[in-house]
């Protein structure tokens, strides 16, 4: 009998069948994994027994009539013959069409939509612009403020998601190429995740010190000897525009360079220097400021008509001999 019957098939990619040629294809799916494809074939006339299965695996589109010309004059090399469950091919563009010839020599040609095989994580870029800053611990440091560029390379599936957290905070949507400004002090965590749409996720952390100045000075200008060295919040104030730790004095003499820790005692004129040290945690940059100081002699009136002055008397003391002048 004569046998024009073409056989019918299907190809098959994970739940996904295809049983015709196709007039125009569409996305099919992205995909991560190794994914494998079946053929099937069958003839109710002459049977497959003596037929063959062949396929091509591609990055090109063939459709409709002029697709179904083209895949028809292909040379025979480039079909393969198909002897059981089959692998796409790894990152990168598949379209497979199937080759079905009954052993009467009736052909049918299959074909698939677009199938993108894609296993590599995509590739977060981050592009930092600022000032950097030298501190005590050598951290990624930054003076005053960072500016990150966020972008994914190395990627040709579209993204389902790009996102950034800074310091645990709820993830916000991003572009690629969106930048984000950090002018914050403190040290702060900032993480980028992504996911393509064929399933592969990347994350990154990058922690970061961004250090501020703040506002220091000191308010006083005099007091009277007392016997104590003049005292922080006593004798004079310091004003910062935040809460500070421990503040480290020391002065000199108005005619000297020589600085000697701490407080001054005596009565004098006096440059008073103060420093507050860096601080890591918070990331405040070190401060220092200088006040000029004048601690006055003490006034006192002796009582007694005899009088022994000594160096250290006739410095912290001025003395009304008025009283013993009246009494001579």
């Amino acid at each position: 009998n004569l046998d024009t019957i073409a056989p019918t098939g299907s190809i098959s990619v994970g739940d996904k069948v295809w049983d015709t040629f196709l007039d125009s294809t569409s996305f099919g799916f992205y995909t991560n994994t190794e994914e494998t494809f079946t053929i099937k074939a069958e003839d109710t006339a002459s049977g497959m027994e003596n037929g063959k299965i062949e396929y091509l695996i591609t990055d090109i589109s063939y459709t409709g009539e002029d697709g179904l010309k083209k895949l028809s004059l292909l040379p025979e090399s480039d079909w393969i013959l198909y002897s059981g469950e089959s692998k796409i091919k790894q990152n990168t563009t598949n379209f497979i069409y199937a080759k079905l010839t009954d052993q009467a020599g009736n052909v049918t040609y299959l074909s698939t939509d677009k199938i993108w095989q894609d296993n590599i994580q995509p590739e977060i870029v981050l592009s930092a612009e600022g000032t950097k800053y030298t501190d005590s611990i050598g951290s990624n440091a930054y003076d005053d403020s960072v500016v990150y560029t966020i972008s994914v390379q190395g990627e040709d599936a579209p993204l389902k998601f790009l996102r950034y957290s800074l310091d645990g905070a709820a993830a916000i949507d991003l572009k690629d190429g969106e930048k984000i400004t950090i002018d914050t002090p403190g040290i702060h965590v900032l993480k980028i995740t992504t996911e393509d749409s064929a399933g592969n996720q990347s994350e990154v952390l990058e922690t970061m010190h961004v250090y501020k100045d703040f506002s220091f000075s000191l308010d006083g200008a005099s007091s009277i000897y007392d016997g104590q060295p003049i005292a922080l919040g006593t004798d004079f104030e310091a004003v910062t525009s935040i809460p500070t730790g421990e503040i480290n004095f020391s002065y000199s003499t108005i005619n000297s360079e020589d600085k000697i820790k701490g407080l001054p005692t005596n009565a004098g004129d006096y440059f008073i220097y103060a420093e507050i040290a860096e601080d890591t945690e918070k990331c405040y940059k070190p401060q220092r400021t200088t006040m000029k100081y004048t601690i006055e002699p003490k006034e006192i009136t002796p009582l007694d008509q005899t009088l022994f002055i000594t160096k250290n008397l006739a410095t912290n003391y001025k003395f009304d001999v008025s009283n013993m002048i009246a009494n001579i």
